[in-house]
């Protein structure tokens, strides 16, 4: 298996996938300019801050951040303040950093939670080795799109099902009215749940998330509302989180 994945990072090496390594952040602005409008509590599901590129060909990396995307977060963190009551975060040091930063940021003492399933391993890898042997070959836009078409052979378990474990497990303390929690994972991860809540089959690069950009989720009567971009979906509560 290692001569397979060398060889394929080999092969993959000229592709640069500008979308996945890009140093710009995400603008969360408009995302939360609409979060300051609502009374109600919130989950910010969002993708690590700025990170170094990696290698070509390489993936579930660890690295650090970069100082700017260090401060970054903790810029973030003064934005949410006393909002914020919880902190979830992947197992990759990235995020973790991400999370803590955005901790020191708000000057509440909140603890980071370490929850696996938001991880590069969480609830949507079903076999690690193909998934990371199809993440090499066709790149993370390439799986996620695999996964949203329901394809059996990416590795990935059934997309819809991960999601609303994964987002059962981030409600099931509940959002107190006026609060944040705040859940740091990764690309891939944000891009299937962003991509199975609006019923798409595929995504192109423009719709990759950048770093240190999330989605706000939130539940309205019985809606499931989220802002991406500015922009704001919904769909019924019942189906998502039970």
């Amino acid at each position: 298996m290692q001569k397979v994945r060398k060889a394929l990072s080999e092969s993959t090496a000229s592709t640069p996938m500008i979308y996945y390594h890009s140093q710009t952040p995400g603008d969360l602005e408009a995302t939360l300019a609409h979060g300051a409008s609502l009374t109600c509590g919130k989950l910010l599901l969002m993708r690590h801050s700025v990170r170094p590129p990696f290698p070509p060909g390489v993936f579930h990396f660890q690295v650090d951040l970069t100082p700017e995307g260090v401060r970054l977060a903790e810029a973030l963190g003064t934005r949410l303040g006393t909002q914020l009551i919880s902190l979830d975060s992947s197992t990759s040091s990235r995020c973790l950093q991400t999370a803590e930063a955005i901790g020191r940021g708000s000057g509440q003492p909140v603890p980071v939670r370490v929850n696996p399933k938001l991880g590069d391993k969480g609830v949507f890898v079903q076999d690690s080795d193909r998934n990371h042997q199809y993440m090499v070959e066709q790149g993370p836009l390439g799986l996620v799109n695999a996964g949203l078409r329901g394809d059996s052979d990416c590795g990935l378990n059934p997309v819809r099902a991960a999601t609303q474990e994964l987002l059962q497990d981030l409600w099931k303390e509940g959002l107190p009215e006026g609060t944040c929690r705040v859940a740091v994972t990764h690309d891939t991860m944000l891009s299937l749940i962003l991509g199975v809540l609006s019923g798409r089959q595929a995504l192109d690069e423009e719709d990759w998330p950048k770093m240190l950009e999330g989605a706000l989720l939130w539940v309205e009567e019985d809606r499931l509302c989220w802002c991406w971009r500015g922009k704001l979906y919904s769909q019924p509560r019942q189906e998502w989180l039970g």
